[in-house]
């Protein structure tokens, strides 16, 4: 009788679902992390059978074990000096309150006088000249006739006749001028008085809050170890990887190691 081996790579070929959604810190490479399974538990029989069940677990345990992953992760590449043992960040605030109050017056009286004077005088001239011609002619034609009457007539007779006739002409000429000159003379005085009287009352209440912040920063080495065992210290650090821990812990879940390499001896048990 045969026994069917179930294997991550075996499993993975035929359910690719089983690794592909699973869920890694930021900034980690998602493909590396699948290539580093492969080299270490690639060829482990997988503790369970059913890919669909393979699938559920590996990928609710890389979510339950991502929040830790993620501060390894932070760990490893954080800034700092390798060769300085203290780095203290000191903050604090002093706060200052002040408070018053106070009361002005003002009291004041303004004038302001104005005097003006002002004349104007106004002279004018005016000169007219007339000419006036005129020429008139009379004819006249009087018949002048005296009648008489005897003492023993009752009739009158002509006694006297005188007719006179003639042409009269009358010729007028006149001229007129006249000149006028006009002066006036006018003043005007102007005087104002302004009185102003000002009173004010200014009450002021202050309310005042500074704060000071000081800060300090020391760092460096304070002499308990060499900067020679600091550097030692930091080389041992970059030889951890945290793709390998976590696929040799992915080893321990989900198979069934061949040889008993477990993950206690890089002390994450």
């Amino acid at each position: 009788m045969r026994l069917v081996m179930f294997t991550v790579w075996g499993m993975y070929k035929a359910y690719p679902e089983i690794l592909d959604n699973i869920e890694l810190p930021e900034g980690m490479d998602k493909d590396t992390m699948l290539d580093y399974i492969f080299m270490y538990a690639g060829g482990n029989e997988t503790r369970y059978a059913d890919p669909f069940l393979m699938e559920r677990l590996v990928k609710r345990w890389f979510s339950a074990r991502k929040h830790d992953f993620g501060r390894m992760w932070e760990a490893l590449h954080a800034e700092y000096n390798p060769i300085e043992n203290t780095d203290r960040y000191e903050d604090y605030w002093r706060t200052f309150d002040r408070t018053g109050s106070g009361k002005e017056g003002r009291n004041g009286t303004n004038r302001s006088t104005r005097n003006g004077n002002q004349t104007s005088n106004i002279t004018g001239t005016s000169t007219g000249t007339g000419d006036t011609n005129g020429n008139q002619t009379r004819t006249p034609n009087l018949t002048a006739e005296e009648t008489t009457s005897a003492f023993d007539s009752g009739v009158y007779q002509p006694y006297k006749k005188r007719v006179d006739s003639g042409t009269e002409e009358t010729a007028s000429q006149g001229h007129s001028s006249s000149s006028a000159t006009t002066t006036q003379r006018g003043t005007t005085t102007d005087n104002e008085t302004i009185e102003g009287t000002e009173n004010t009352d200014i009450t002021r209440n202050e309310s005042l809050k500074d704060e000071e912040k000081h800060g300090l920063h020391s760092h460096g080495n304070i002499g308990v170890t060499t900067n020679q065992e600091m550097i030692n210290e930091e080389l041992e650090l970059r030889r951890y990887d945290l793709y390998k821990q976590i696929a040799l812990l992915f080893e321990d879940e989900f198979t069934i190691p061949v040889y008993e390499r477990r993950c206690n001896e890089y002390g994450l048990l």
